[in-house]
């Protein structure tokens, strides 16, 4: 089921950034710069809640890969590696 899968996406992004699964402030977002090729992944910073997107991928699929893995691998609340 798509929606079922959008909603556990969903918290597990909310988890990824804030380390919480209720969202009670606004969420800062950062664009990271393109010089920083070696960064493709998602980081969170749940302190502050914010979270940086890196700007180095050409195409949605591989942006769309690059979430999932950050999610998937990423430790909740801290979002680094």
């Amino acid at each position: 089921n798509h929606i079922s899968y959008f909603l556990y996406m969903c918290t597990d992004l909310l988890m990824f950034m804030t380390a919480s699964s209720v969202l009670d402030e606004k969420i800062k977002i950062h664009f990271q710069s393109s010089n920083a090729r070696d960064r493709t992944l998602l980081e969170a910073d749940a302190c502050f809640n914010k979270v940086t997107l890196p700007v180095v991928h050409f195409s949605y699929e591989s942006f769309k890969i690059a979430c999932i893995l950050s999610l998937e691998n990423g430790t909740f609340g801290f979002g680094r590696f």
